[in-house]
């Protein structure tokens, strides 16, 4: 196959558009078996975006579960609660 065939094949394929979407350097062409793949450009913000809302949650959750907390958290729990935990 020459470089021509080859340019015409990818010039062809339905998933060159999909390229834009993975941090790849400028002339990089990705060819390892062994990893989970290169990374999404979306990935950082969606992993961000997952933390956020699960930190948000655990919050939620903690502090929704103590219907009787412990004596020693009764105070903190009465006033800190409404500045924690926003609803």
């Amino acid at each position: 196959m020459t470089a021509d065939e080859a340019n015409q094949l990818d010039a062809r394929d339905p998933l060159a558009f999909a390229r834009e979407r993975f941090r790849l350097p400028p002339g990089v062409i990705y060819l390892d078996g062994n990893s989970l793949g290169v990374l999404p450009k979306a990935a950082p913000a969606a992993l961000a975006e997952t933390a956020e809302g699960q930190l948000q949650r655990s919050f939620r959750t903690i502090f929704s579960a103590c219907s009787a907390p412990p004596r020693d958290i009764e105070v903190p729990n009465a006033y800190g609660l409404p500045v924690a935990v926003p609803f």
